[in-house]
């Protein structure tokens, strides 16, 4: 699912409610889902499936590092290998040790 590498990409295992939002939007976009349904999604994601999780008052985080890593490398081995290529380039060129 695209919204685990978004928010693996900006390194986020916990995220307000609009952060959250906009990962699923920026996510729709992307695979061309035409619908608004970010709330179905918020639903499914941590009511149905608890792979994220309420997490305070406003925020929510992924029930555990390594559901967010497996999702997001599934994504990753089914794009396009140039597309791949790519992901791989960008993410070694912004790599911080630190």
């Amino acid at each position: 699912m695209k919204l685990l590498v978004l928010s693996l990409n900006n390194n986020k295992t916990r995220f307000s409610s609009s952060k959250f939002h906009e990962f699923l939007d920026l996510a729709s976009k992307q695979e061309r889902i035409d619908e608004n349904l970010e709330d179905k999604l918020i639903d499914d994601l941590t009511q149905i499936t608890a792979l994220i999780i309420p997490d305070g008052f406003d925020d929510f985080s992924f029930s555990h590092k390594s559901i967010q890593e497996y999702f997001a490398a599934v994504f990753i081995s089914k794009i396009a290998e140039g597309k791949r290529f790519k992901f791989y380039s960008n993410l070694s060129n912004n790599f911080d040790e630190f």
